[in-house]
């Protein structure tokens, strides 16, 4: 009675097959020795392989900050006027250039730029090209290999900002350790160079503005002192008259103003003039990439993820030939009937020899 009991609780409903005990996985895996040591080698040999023909990828890193604002009399004087040109386009937040490395526009440039550079460190053979060729870049046409560049670029180009220290990061990762030390100076390069522009853009805007207002200055003032010098000449002895005494010091008290305004106006164009030339850097580069390459993943990491996934794949196939196996036991009717339409279809579809040789596995003649 108990053993009866026994046998039918380590049965299976559905054709008598046996339960799953707890070692069951371990001898489904026990039964594939050779999948299981195979599969996994030749994860590891195909990851050599890809290692090999591609090479290892490089990462350069290098770091800077914005510099201080400076303060400039010029808005302040601007503001007199109703015209708000409050500074502020000299310099940004450490988070405003993580979005300008990022720029399509920026990336285009480095993608477009000519790099030389040795293919490998010590080495006399040296590439020479834009990201488009260095790379083979696919594509229809010129502009579609172009936007494929840089979609690749953008994936290698990794930038954090560090908002207490106010400290930009940026790594590249390029097939060439000299290449990944290129593009990083280069971005850097254009990074500046937009600084630049702006800058100087925004001085011209300021030296045009007050170049009118120094002409306009310098007219008021002229009338301011020609309208004293006409009273003084109509009343030479106006310090005899309590009224006129006033109205000569009223216009006096004009003139001096608007002195005081054409003087401020005239320092503040001098300004603008300079700062429209000027070509000093708007960052400070505290780590330059050069020295800094080192490769973006081990050897040892390529081939122990290559041997990971081969073993997976061989404890995959493993379990799922097992499932099948037993599929077949179960439903041993509808699998029969399912290799008699396979090879019914085969052989109508295919060449009788072929279709033999094919079907040769299943019990096909």
């Amino acid at each position: 009675m108990v053993d009866q009991q026994g046998a039918s609780s380590g049965g299976n409903a559905q054709g008598g097959e046996p339960g799953r005990s707890l070692v069951a996985p371990l001898i489904v895996l026990l039964q594939h020795p050779r999948r299981l040591v195979r599969l996994p080698l030749l994860g590891v040999l195909v990851a050599g392989g890809i290692v090999a023909l591609r090479g290892l990828d490089y990462v350069a890193e290098s770091k800077f900050t914005p510099q201080a604002a400076k303060a400039q009399n010029l808005a302040g004087l601007a503001l007199q006027f109703g015209i708000n040109i409050t500074p502020g386009g000299d310099n940004q937040s450490s988070v405003f250039y993580t979005k300008l490395l990022k720029a399509q526009e920026l990336l285009r440039e480095a993608v477009l730029t000519t790099y030389r550079f040795a293919r490998s460190e010590g080495s006399s053979d040296t590439l020479q090209g834009t990201l488009v060729e260095l790379y083979g870049v696919g594509g229809a046409s010129r502009e579609k290999r172009i936007r494929n560049a840089v979609d690749r670029l953008d994936e290698d180009v990794y930038v954090a900002a560090d908002l207490r220290a106010d400290m930009v990061t940026l790594r590249v990762i390029a097939p060439w350790p000299d290449l990944s030390v290129a593009l990083n100076r280069r971005l850097l390069e254009l990074v500046s160079q937009f600084n630049l522009e702006k800058r100087q853009s925004k001085a011209r805007a300021e030296r045009v503005f007050v170049e009118q207002r120094v002409r306009e200055a310098r007219q008021l003032l002229q009338d301011a002192e020609d309208e004293l010098e006409r009273f003084i000449e109509r009343n030479r002895r106006y310090q005899d008259s309590p009224s006129s005494a006033v109205q000569a010091a009223r216009l006096q008290r004009q003139v001096t103003l608007r002195q005081q305004v054409y003087t401020s106006l005239a320092q503040g164009y001098e300004q603008a003039r300079v700062d429209e030339v000027r070509d000093t850097p708007v960052i400070t580069i505290v780590d330059r990439p050069e020295g800094t390459v080192r490769p973006n993943t081990s050897l040892l990491v390529v081939l122990l993820t290559g041997f990971l996934i081969g073993a997976l794949v061989a404890v995959v196939a493993a379990f799922g030939q097992d499932a099948v196996g037993r599929q077949q036991r179960v439903m041993q009717g509808d699998y029969a009937e399912f290799q008699r339409l396979r090879r019914s279809a085969l052989a109508s579809w295919l060449p009788g020899r072929f279709a033999r040789y094919v079907t040769r596995g299943d019990g096909g003649r």
